[in-house]
């Protein structure tokens, strides 16, 4: 299997559900803390909002311990293989723990909704790039990333 042969992937594998951990309890926060302050589409942008920006910071963490380069296709990679599994672990968890039916789970991540959980799909497909990038030009200007 590719993804096992990668070692970038294999670790990606490993550190997943850390990121599936804090997307949960921001989850959490979003329906226990902004839900009760705010509109709820204007709760669900925020909580997309925090969660790339932790999930972007804990990719960081990621890639900075990592021995071996990356190249630009593991980042890609990298990014498929999160979404993939996180989009599965939704669907799973929202239609067998809570009954929810798949249509209706389905109909959520069309962008044009106005729900922001494709964006945050979005965002984790393109985080690993994205912030590979960034640590790539930090490192060029002789900056620790």
């Amino acid at each position: 299997m590719v993804v096992l042969q990668n070692p970038i992937l294999r670790a990606g594998l490993t550190f997943w559900p850390v990121l599936m951990a804090v997307a949960v309890l921001n989850g959490v926060a979003r329906t226990q803390i902004w839900e009760q302050m705010l509109a709820k589409r204007t709760a669900e942008w925020l909580s997309v909002l925090i969660l790339l920006i932790l999930l972007y910071a804990l990719i960081a963490w990621f890639l900075a311990r990592r021995e071996r380069r990356y190249s630009v296709s593991d980042l890609w990679r990298l990014g498929a293989l999160w979404t993939a599994m996180s989009f599965i672990f939704e669907l799973a968890l929202f239609h067998w723990a809570y009954g929810l039916p798949l249509d209706v789970l389905l109909a959520t991540y069309n962008p044009l909704s106005g729900k922001p959980w494709s964006e945050a799909l979005l965002g984790l497909f393109i985080g690993p790039r994205l912030v590979g990038a960034w640590m790539d030009a930090k490192r060029r200007h002789g900056e620790d990333p």
